[in-house]
Parts: C-alpha cells; sequence; structure tokens
C-alpha cells in the first residue's frame, strides 16, 4: 500500500481552474474525489497533480492496496507510487492514520490491510524533514506516531520494519527530522541519505532486515 503525506487531492491551483486547462498535462478535472482519496492515510489509487499520473491506477479488486498476484505488480507499483510533487509531507501522521482501527476495519479506506499474520514493513520517502508542529508538519511526536505501529502490531517492535530514504541519520538524527527519530525506535531499522546516487543496495539490506525479523517472527495467538 502507497500512501501520500497530504490529506489534499490533487492540485489546488488546478481545481482552481477547472474544467479550464490548467498547466498540468492531463488533469483530470472531470474526476470527483471520494472520501478515501482525501482521506489521510488511505492507501493511494489515484494519483493526481504535477508530477503524477492523473489517472486511476490498475489495483486488482475494490482495495486501495495491492496483494500477492496483483496484475502486472510493476506497473501497478509505479503508477501509485508517483504520487506527485503538490502538497505537504506530513509523513508521521499519514503513517499513523493508516494503521489505526478507524482505518482498517470493516468498511474502511483499508479494510484488510493489516494482518496479525505478517509482519509490517514500513518504507518512508520524502525529501523534506517532517517538521512540527502543525501546519508545517504532522501532529504528534515521533514516539506518538510510533506507539501507533506498536498498537496496530500488538506492541511487538520485532514484528515491524523500519526504512526511511530522506537523511542517513547518523551518528545521529538531525534535531529537525522526527522521520529518523521515528525509525530509530524500531531495532529493525534502516535509514539511506536521498542523495544516494542508487538506492537498490538499500532495497536489498531493508530485504535483508526483513528476512531476518521473519525467522523470528511468531504470529499473536
Amino acid at each position: 500500500m502507497v500512501v501520500d503525506g497530504d490529506p489534499d487531492w490533487g492540485s489546488s491551483s488546478c481545481d482552481a481552474q477547472c474544467p479550464m486547462p490548467c498547466p498540468v498535462p492531463g488533469y483530470p478535472c472531470s474526476y470527483t474525489p471520494t472520501t478515501c482519496d482525501t482521506t489521510i492515510g488511505a492507501g493511494t489509487v489515484f494519483p493526481a497533480g504535477d508530477d503524477a499520473p492523473n489517472k486511476p491506477c490498475p489495483i486488482d479488486g475494490d482495495r486501495r492496496y495491492m496483494i500477492k498476484g496483483q496484475t502486472n505488480l510493476d506497473d501497478a507499483f509505479a503508477c501509485v507510487a508517483q504520487v506527485g510533487s503538490n502538497g505537504r509531507d506530513w509523513i508521521g501522521e499519514a503513517l499513523t492514520a493508516a494503521v489505526l482501527p478507524g482505518l482498517n476495519k470493516p468498511g474502511s479506506c483499508n479494510e484488510g490491510f493489516l494482518r496479525d499474520d505478517a509482519l509490517l514493513m514500513v518504507t518512508l520517502i520524502s525529501n523534506t524533514f517532517d517538521y512540527g508542529p502543525k501546519p508545517l508538519g504532522s501532529k504528534g511526536s515521533p514516539g506518538d506516531w510510533a506507539a501507533a505501529v506498536l498498537q496496530a502490531k500488538h506492541d511487538d517492535a520485532e514484528s515491524v520494519v523500519m526504512f526511511s530514504i530522506l537523511s542517513a541519520g547518523e551518528p545521529e538524527c538531525d534535531p529537525d527530522d522526527r522521520t529518523c527519530q521515528l525509525v530509530k525506535m524500531f531495532p529493525h531499522h534502516l535509514l539511506a541519505d536521498r542523495e544516494e546516487p542508487d538506492y537498490g543496495p538499500f532495497f536489498e539490506q531493508a530485504t535483508d532486515l526483513v528476512e531476518v525479523a521473519c525467522a523470528d517472527f511468531v504470529p499473536p495467538g
């Protein structure tokens, strides 16, 4: 599942100009966003605005996330991952909302995403710090966000793998980098600097972390 760090859908400047053409090629002026489209923490299925595909992404089923067996997985992921450059980077708030019971209960936007029998792999990607407090950044603190993730995984920190692409966070997190502070609260974590020329090796390291966590994972109950 891909979640955008901004609760607003699309481009506000284009919305103000619609139905007249706006500077974003192919902007979907005729589309009316759903409640889930405008709910922070809900899985992304129709990224719109600058540097976004401006079309619905081909996710199988009536879900806002992909599962095993997804048709044309590479294309579907490339679509939802291109969330665009409009809006804010409320990374901590988006993560918190995505795992809270309200969005995961039956009939809600992310129904079925959280599973007790699986690890939770969290990848956070941004080019700016999640400054606080609002409106500059997410509400709450890194401790609050971590608590929400732990609650979703039955207080088992070993069942979570955290990976952030923003700053290396070594030897210590920048005081303004609340994402780094969050990630370091979990035993299985990895930080990569956004200026790295190739993220491939870091994703391989993250995969190794998942394998380590899986080896010791015991589902609750």
